[in-house]
This record gives C-alpha cells, sequence and structure tokens, in this order.
C-alpha cells in the first residue's frame, strides 16, 4: 500500500456528484500499473479513499502482484 495525502489529480479535478466517491486518483493507479508492466512487474494498482477525523481525505494506492510474481520473488531469496 501506498499512502498519498493529496494526489494532484484530487487537487485540479471536480468530480460531478452522479459519480458519487469517484476517486480521481486511479488515473495515478493506472499509470503506476502501466509502469510496473512494462518492468515485469506485474499488479493490479487501484486506488482508494480513506477519511478519517478532522484530516483531508488520504487516497491509498493497493498494488496487488499476480501470483507469479511473487513465485519469481520468492525464489530469489532475501535481499
Amino acid at each position: 500500500m501506498i499512502y498519498e495525502n493529496t494526489p494532484i489529480t484530487n487537487s485540479f479535478v471536480s468530480v460531478p456528484e452522479d459519480m458519487g466517491s469517484f476517486n480521481c486518483a486511479a488515473f495515478i493507479a493506472g499509470i503506476m500499473s502501466g509502469v510496473m508492466d512494462s518492468a515485469n512487474f506485474h499488479a493490479k494498482v487501484t486506488a482508494h479513499t480513506v477519511s478519517e477525523d478532522n484530516k483531508p481525505d488520504t487516497t491509498v494506492f493497493l498494488v496487488k502482484f499476480r501470483r507469479d510474481v511473487m513465485e519469481r520473488e520468492a525464489k530469489l531469496g532475501p535481499a
């Protein structure tokens, strides 16, 4: 998980009311996924909004690596 307090996309894009809790940082999650795929670390990256009392909303990027990536990295052993 990667925590981001104020993603740049959320600062400059207004979400229409009919889109509910859509997080504009999903665009950044797509970029992260593309970069990771091109580096042969295939993963699904999603953006989630986390709200806490008296704090601005935080975006959490959840990175889920594919099973074959995890198995490959486990074979390499500890760093």
